[in-house]
């Protein structure tokens, strides 16, 4: 259940991606990249641009791994988010 929860999600709203990793390996994935705009600081007054990465949560992602899709490239950075079936990944700018 698990991965048919995971596989039906990623392929309605994900797009294909090639993962770059740091050791020089690279690999076909299907990703959801969203850019968003959130506040930040002690009292939300300061806004900043999110970029993240949602996919498996089985598959296993390290910092300065690097996503690329048709519209651009990022750069891994951290894991801020795993609901059991999917995990989220903020990105940087390549």
């Amino acid at each position: 259940m698990h991965n048919e929860l995971s596989q039906t999600v990623l392929a309605t709203f994900g797009q294909p991606l090639i993962l770059n990793r740091s050791n020089g390996s690279s690999q076909p994935i299907t990703g959801i990249i969203k850019r968003d705009v959130q506040p930040t600081g002690s009292f939300d007054a300061v806004m900043q641009r999110i970029t993240t990465l949602t996919i498996d949560r089985n598959l296993s992602l390290q910092r300065d791994d690097q996503v690329v899709s048709e519209t651009g490239s990022w750069v891994i950075d951290r894991r801020i988010y795993d609901n059991g079936y999917l995990a989220t990944w903020s990105l940087h700018a390549d």
